[in-house]
């Protein structure tokens, strides 16, 4: 499955998200939610893809980062927008 991850912890580029590619190799549900969540100062800092991969143990390839413009819908199975942050 291949998943957009969207990080729109910079101000200026919320219309147009920095982005990661990536290609998971899981075949159960994925509670990225959560498993974000338990990722110090997560509301304050944001959020951050790798930690949620780390702390899944989910087995992954980075296939790609630019941002979402670069992108088509076709390419990925679905967006996650990480915790933006009290910045």
């Amino acid at each position: 499955m291949k998943v957009l991850f969207l990080d729109t912890q910079n101000g200026h580029s919320y219309k147009d998200p920095i982005a990661d590619l990536v290609e998971i190799k899981a075949t159960e549900y994925i509670d990225m939610h959560s498993l974000e969540f338990k990722q110090l100062g997560v509301m304050r800092t944001g959020g951050c893809w790798e930690f949620i991969m780390e702390k899944g143990n989910i087995e992954y390839t980075r296939i790609s980062h630019g941002n979402k413009s670069d992108y088509k819908p076709t390419d990925y199975d679905f967006t996650y927008t990480l915790i933006s942050g009290n910045y």
